[in-house]
């Protein structure tokens, strides 16, 4: 394009890999969405629980209070 010829390259090399190194260490969308989907089903299930937990005390108060107060 410009006809110049280079004289001199700077380069600074951070990290030499194989290619089996870099596929090993690479994270596919496949590996995402599993993480996402087992993190979102870990908080759906601790949702539950704490549901379920305030659900059964509710009952409880309920019952305690429809016993007869007078005597």
């Amino acid at each position: 394009m410009t006809h110049l010829d280079v004289v001199e390259v700077n380069v600074h090399v951070e990290d030499i890999k194989t290619k089996e190194e870099i596929e090993q260490e690479s994270e596919t969308v496949q590996d995402k969405v599993t993480s996402a989907g087992k993190t979102t089903g870990q908080y759906i299930s601790q949702q539950t629980n704490k549901a379920t937990q305030s659900i059964s005390e509710d009952v409880e108060n309920i019952q305690e209070n429809r016993e007869p107060r007078v005597e």
